[in-house]
C-alpha cells in the first residue's frame, strides 16, 4: 500500500495532465467505455451508474470542470467512488471492473487511459507540457469563478439565423402527437444534414440562441445506439457519439439553462408559481393545455443557479411534474428536500409515464387548478 502511494505521489502531476486532457473530450471517453446514455449539464454529466448497474438516470455525476480538481465523480445511491477512488481514473477502474467481471487495479485503469490518449507509457509525457498545462488550468479555474454576468458566450446566434437552418414543421414530433403550433412557437425543427431534431435554447429576451439539444430521429438499434437500420453499427468513439440519442451543446458551459424561462418568466412572476418538469416535451404539452409557467431542468437535477433563477421571478410555490419512473420519483424527493425550506412544494399525481405523453388536457388543468 505504501509503495503504491509513493508511486502515485511521484507521478501526480502527469496524472493530473492526462485527466485534464480527457476532461476536455469527456464524451469520447464515455463512448470508449460503451456508455452512451448520459446527459450533459452545465457543470456535470449525469447517468445511471454503470458500475453497480442502477437505473436512476441522475444517480452518477461526473464533474469535468470541477472547482480545484477536474474529473471527480460521485455515485449518489451506492457511493461507488468510495470503493474505486474519487478521481476520473477511479471511475474508469470501476467501469472496467464491472464490464470485464474482474477487479482492475488503479494502475490498470491508468494504463488504459494513457493508451486511449495515444501514449505508450506515462513516462512518455513531456514534463514541460505538464507544467504548462497546470499553469493554464489555474487560469481556467479563475475564469470559472467569474460571476455569470461577467461571462461571455463563445458565439451567439440570433433566432432568425436558427430558423433559417432548420426545416419546419418537425415531422418527428408531429408523429408523437404534438401540434404544429407549439412546435413552431418553440422553433423545433429538423436538420437533414445532422439527421436530428433540433430544440434551441434562448436567452431571457428570446433573441439569441444560447444552445440546443438534438434528438436522433431514429429509435434504439440492437447495438444500443440510435441510427438508421440501413447504416452500419458505430464502432469508433466519434461514430458512437454521433449515434447517441441526445446531444446537447451550450454556447457557454457555465450558463444556467431553464428551458422555456424566456416565455415562462412573466407568467411565473404573475402567478408566483413555477412548474418544474424534466424535458422540453413536457413544457410543450403543458403549453397545449394552456399552462404557460413551466420550465424544464433538462434532466432530473436542479442546481443552485436554477434556484437563483426561480428566486429572481419571485416564486412562492413550486409544482413538481417529473416523470413517473424510478428516476423521476427519486428526483421529486431530492428536489423537494432541496426546496422545501424556501417554497411550498406540490407533487401532484398524474396518469402516464411523463406529462409530455399525457394528452388529457382536462386532467392536466385539474392538477394545476387544485393547487392554485
Amino acid at each position: 500500500m505504501n509503495q503504491g502511494s509513493a508511486t502515485i505521489k511521484k507521478n501526480y502531476s502527469r496524472e493530473n495532465f492526462i485527466i485534464d486532457q480527457v476532461c476536455d473530450k469527456i464524451e469520447e471517453l464515455l463512448f470508449s467505455l460503451d456508455i452512451s446514455d448520459f446527459t450533459r449539464h452545465k457543470k456535470l454529466i449525469s447517468m445511471a451508474c454503470p458500475i453497480h448497474g442502477g437505473d436512476n438516470v441522475s444517480a452518477l455525476n461526473i464533474y469535468p470542470d470541477g472547482d480545484e480538481v477536474r474529473g471527480h465523480w460521485m455515485c449518489r445511491t451506492q457511493n461507488c467512488q468510495e470503493r474505486y477512488g474519487r478521481d476520473l481514473i477511479g471511475f474508469i477502474r470501476g467501469v472496467l471492473s464491472t464490464q470485464n467481471n474482474r477487479e482492475y487495479k488503479w494502475q490498470d485503469a491508468r494504463s488504459w487511459l494513457i493508451k486511449l490518449l495515444g501514449y505508450d507509457s506515462i513516462k512518455d509525457i513531456d514534463i514541460s507540457c505538464v507544467k504548462d498545462s497546470m499553469s493554464r488550468n489555474r487560469i481556467t479555474i479563475g475564469m470559472r469563478r467569474l460571476l455569470p454576468e461577467q461571462r461571455r458566450y463563445k458565439k451567439l446566434y440570433e433566432r432568425k439565423e436558427i430558423k433559417r437552418k432548420l426545416v419546419f414543421p418537425c415531422q418527428y414530433y408531429l408523429n408523437r402527437g404534438y401540434s404544429s403550433e407549439v412546435l413552431e412557437k418553440y422553433d423545433v425543427g429538423h436538420s437533414h444534414k445532422l439527421r436530428r431534431v433540433i430544440v434551441p435554447f434562448y436567452d431571457d429576451q428570446h433573441k439569441y440562441c444560447i444552445g440546443w439539444t438534438m434528438r436522433s430521429i431514429y429509435e434504439k438499434h440492437g447495438c444500443g445506439f440510435y441510427h438508421d437500420t440501413l447504416d452500419c453499427c458505430p464502432s469508433t468513439s466519434i461514430e458512437k457519439k454521433n449515434c447517441a440519442k441526445w446531444l446537447t451543446d451550450l454556447m457557454y458551459e457555465g450558463t444556467p439553462v431553464l428551458y422555456n424561462h424566456w416565455f415562462a418568466q412573466d407568467y411565473i412572476k404573475q402567478s408566483k408559481i413555477a412548474i418544474i418538469v424534466e424535458g422540453p416535451g413536457d413544457v410543450w404539452r403543458l403549453e397545449e393545455a394552456g399552462i404557460h409557467n413551466s420550465v424544464a431542468v433538462l434532466g432530473t437535477y436542479l442546481d443552485d443557479q436554477h434556484v437563483n433563477i426561480l428566486a429572481s421571478c419571485g416564486v412562492l410555490s413550486v409544482i413538481l411534474l417529473l416523470d413517473n419512473d424510478k428516476a423521476g420519483r427519486i428526483a421529486k424527493k431530492n428536489i423537494s428536500k432541496q426546496l422545501c425550506k424556501i417554497y411550498n412544494i406540490y407533487c401532484p399525481k398524474y396518469s402516464g409515464e411523463d406529462i409530455g405523453e399525457n394528452n388529457n388536457f382536462d386532467e392536466i388543468k385539474g392538477l394545476i387548478k387544485e393547487i392554485e
